[in-house]
């Protein structure tokens, strides 16, 4: 089943490729070193967006090439994994036309914005890592004998975010879940209610959370 998602990610990407350069490289091809690099990672692609099922996948795949050909050059194989691929994503959509619209503090929008792709990069790598299918999971997960789930050190490090919290319908249950003194250490949901009704409020933050988080969003 994953060696089908592969190959038609692959697909995805060689078509793109004409349309955006009018060539044709055979990047996938298994007699090569970079051939076999490449398609390790369009296993990770395909088990990244796995995590992302409203993510389109044309789209994704063609937004890397947009801003291949109109800011850099030669797309690879890895923009597909990098971190900015779910930004480049975003901001293609913005371009066509997408109900996303401009608010009157664009410098703190896009702190918040690049806060939550943050978070959801980190914890998609981790969900693929091991080998879980949703946040609510990935957040809740303890190693064998452990006191505390693995998230906890990542939420009081910053790896998860404040508004990647406050718009994961899961986190009022984790907090909930946690003694008290370990409480003191986190947010609490109160006091993610300001982040919560920033991110409604403002349309393209919602948009972009209710997108990529599904079901797993608070926020409707």
């Amino acid at each position: 089943m994953k060696e089908l998602a592969v190959q038609q990610l692959v697909d995805k990407f060689k078509r793109y490729q004409v349309k955006y350069t009018g060539k044709f490289r055979n990047i996938t091809s298994p007699n090569t070193p970079l051939g076999q690099a490449n398609i390790r990672v369009f296993g990770e692609a395909v088990d990244l967006l796995s995590r992302c099922p409203k993510i389109d996948q044309d789209l994704y795949v063609e937004a890397q090439f947009w801003f291949a050909k109109k800011y850099v050059g030669p797309c690879s194989p890895s923009w597909l994994v990098s971190e900015k691929a779910i930004s480049r994503y975003t901001k293609f959509l913005e371009g066509r036309d997408i109900d996303l619209t401009r608010e009157k503090d664009p410098e703190f929008k896009d702190l918040v914005l690049d806060s939550v792709k943050g978070s959801i990069l980190f914890m998609n790598k981790k969900m693929v890592e091991f080998g879980v299918s949703s946040y609510k999971e990935m957040l809740f997960l303890k190693d064998k004998d452990a006191v505390l789930p693995k998230s906890y050190t990542w939420i009081i490090t910053r790896q998860i975010t404040k508004p990647f919290l406050s718009a994961l319908k899961s986190y009022p249950d984790y907090y909930y879940s946690l003694d008290t003194d370990v409480q003191r250490d986190v947010p609490s949901p109160g006091s993610l209610e300001s982040l919560w009704t920033y991110i409604r409020i403002n349309k393209k933050l919602r948009a972009f959370c209710v997108t990529i988080l599904g079901a797993e969003c608070s926020i409707t």
